[in-house]
């Protein structure tokens, strides 16, 4: 035999109803860019310049080193020199290319017009893409990291590895690609788009290792970043 509904009952069902209608409405504001407005990564051949003694017509001269080290000057070269296997070996050096700083109000105004509290953030993908690649070398990878503006290098306060770049080949383009993100570094990029900023500011760190007899370092390469994300918060 079913009981019937009480008063009590009653007045629990409804206040729970008008809870749930007073309950601001989810608002679910995706924000995405395609290769057409995506911030760009330079990288010139001007940032690797080498000293003229070692400008071989489109190759790296083999510059003897008889005396076991190399005396050239870098001059205001980035690249210093050791001496090796008896000719001058440009050493390894690493480069930093801040990209645009990226505004992703500035991709979607209901992200600043309508959203008051984001709780959370999904992100659907980062994705990479050589646009348009004129370089004499290859580079070996390239370190994708993150931090707020006006950070310089990974030593920079608040900067995070967020995600590395596979080789590429002398004049090699791609169509757009996933990166492979580190989890720790989307965890802190989240984090800070949800309490701090919308904007934040992408560098990479490019490996350079020159070699005598290699072609000159010549050209430069452009580098999109394109991105999907869906912010979660509620309407103002």
């Amino acid at each position: 035999m079913s009981r019937p509904i009480t008063r009590q009952v009653l007045l629990v069902l409804s206040a729970a109803l008008a809870c749930a209608a007073c309950r601001p409405p989810e608002l679910r504001v995706t924000v995405e860019t395609t290769q057409a407005n995506s911030p760009l990564i330079e990288i010139s051949s001007a940032q690797r310049a080498l000293p003229p003694e070692l400008n071989a017509g489109a190759t790296i001269a083999a510059l003897p080193c008889p005396a076991g080290f190399c005396e050239l000057a870098p001059g205001q070269s980035l690249v210093t020199f050791s001496c090796n296997n008896g000719v001058c070996d440009p050493n390894p050096i690493e480069l930093w290319v801040p990209a645009t700083v990226i505004d992703l109000e500035a991709f979607n105004s209901e992200l600043h017009t309508l959203v008051r509290s984001i709780t959370s953030i999904e992100v659907h993908y980062i994705r990479h893409a050589v646009l348009s690649n004129s370089l004499t070398l290859g580079l070996p990878g390239i370190d994708l990291y993150w931090g707020s503006q006006g950070v310089v290098d990974r030593t920079s306060p608040g900067v995070f590895l967020l995600g590395h770049l596979p080789p590429t080949s002398p004049g090699q383009t791609t169509a757009p690609q996933p990166i492979a993100l580190q989890p720790l570094g989307l965890q802190a990029l989240t984090d800070h788009l949800l309490s701090v900023s919308r904007r934040f500011q992408v560098l990479a760190s490019v490996p350079i290792d020159l070699a005598p007899n290699q072609p000159l370092p010549m050209g430069s390469m452009s580098m999109g970043l394109s991105f999907s994300m869906t912010f979660v918060g509620s309407v103002l």
